[in-house]
């Protein structure tokens, strides 16, 4: 039996006591690597969970990402449909306008034409009545003469 010093009392142990202090220092050991293995466990079941739930926030803002993109794709879409719209009502307006300018043209241009045929018929007719009236005095002075000579 050999006897060694141990611990802070300094009283010696004999080798019973060494072979108690072993595998009360073994189950010591044993206990601190079983908690060492719980709280690993416990950190790779919480990295698990902090995965999955990134996982699923990552899925969630891209669905919300996809979502955001359709909606503004669908506001897109509509203000281009509105503008379009609106770029085809002023185009029907501006043909409207036109067509009423066309005819406010023609109409001046008819009213002038026709104008201008009246004056010309006024005149034609003045002209004719001036004729007439000439001949008569011709034919009345004529026969005025005719009526002297005999």
């Amino acid at each position: 039996m050999e006897l060694r010093t141990v611990g802070v009392s300094g009283r010696k142990k004999d080798e019973d006591e060494d072979d108690d202090d072993d595998d009360i220092n073994e189950k010591i050991n044993n206990i601190i690597n079983e908690k060492i293995n719980i709280i690993n466990e416990n950190k790779k079941e919480k990295n698990k969970k902090n995965e999955k739930k990134k996982k699923k926030k990552n899925k969630k803002n891209k669905k919300n990402k996809s979502n955001e993109e359709q909606e503004e794709r669908r506001r897109t879409s509509k203000k281009n449909e509105r503008e379009e719209e609106e770029r085809e009502e002023q185009r029907e307006e501006e043909e409207r306008e036109e067509e009423e300018r066309r005819t406010r043209t023609k109409k001046k241009k008819n009213e002038t034409r026709k104008k201008k045929n009246e004056k010309k018929k006024k005149n034609k007719k003045k002209i004719e009545k001036k004729k007439k009236n000439n001949n008569k005095k011709k034919n009345k002075k004529k026969n005025n003469n005719n009526k002297q000579t005999r």
